[in-house]
Formats: C-alpha cells, sequence, structure tokens
C-alpha cells in the first residue's frame, strides 16, 4: 500500500510539473 501511494504521488508530480511546464512554455511564446 505504501509503495502503491508512492508510486502515484510520484506520477501526481511528474504530471503537475509537466503541466506547469506547458502554461510556461504558452507563457514564453505569448
Amino acid at each position: 500500500m505504501c509503495f502503491l501511494s508512492l508510486t502515484l504521488g510520484v506520477l501526481f508530480a511528474d504530471l503537475a510539473f509537466f503541466i506547469f511546464d506547458l502554461r510556461f512554455i504558452e507563457l514564453d511564446v505569448m
């Protein structure tokens, strides 16, 4: 259970960073 929670946490952090990166690129382009 702890391993599953850790994996989900890593995936969520990676997804959040990916979305933040996309927003930053959009602002940079504009």
